[in-house]
């Protein structure tokens, strides 16, 4: 028997979504974005004066935030609804950091490695996890500024 909050039918992939009209009807191009399309990335993301003052304040928060993730995965076993279509949701700061999927450093490195995977990924939309875990909010608002002051200006020339 089904609940309410169990699963729910879904297209075979995005692409099927999308042809059949998705949320939103016939897929329709985006004048705002190079191409017409959206190609994006989701990255948690941690400023700080220095790289180890970042990753000081990273290592913990990231592997607070990523045992949430991993709740589910725990308690049930690994199922497709928990698995999320297999992606990362390693235990450790250095795993998230090993699949680029986690940045933390000064704003020079962070910098440096947003442009890396911009060039290599072909990425013209970034969303960026700023606050998370267990942060204090002193880290996450001075991350916030560096990212800001420091690190967007660079990124509007790319």
């Amino acid at each position: 028997m089904q609940t309410r909050t169990g699963p729910q039918p879904r297209s075979s992939s995005l692409s099927d979504f999308s042809q059949k009209g998705g949320r939103g009807g016939a897929p329709r191009p985006k004048g705002a974005f190079p191409g017409g399309a959206a190609i994006g990335l989701l990255r948690q993301i941690v400023v700080a004066d220095t790289d180890e003052e970042a990753r000081r304040i990273a290592k913990p928060a990231l592997e607070y935030h990523a045992g949430s993730l991993n709740w589910l995965r725990r308690r049930h076993g690994s199922t497709e609804f928990t698995s999320r279509n297999n992606i990362h949701r390693g235990e450790t700061f250095e795993s998230w950091e090993e699949q680029e999927m986690a940045i933390a450093g000064s704003p020079a490195t962070v910098r440096a490695a947003i442009e890396r995977q911009v060039k290599t990924l072909g990425i013209n939309y970034l969303l960026c996890y700023l606050f998370f875990g267990t942060m204090a909010q002193s880290d996450a608002l001075r991350s916030l500024q560096l990212f800001c002051t420091e690190v967007m200006p660079a990124l509007e020339k790319i």
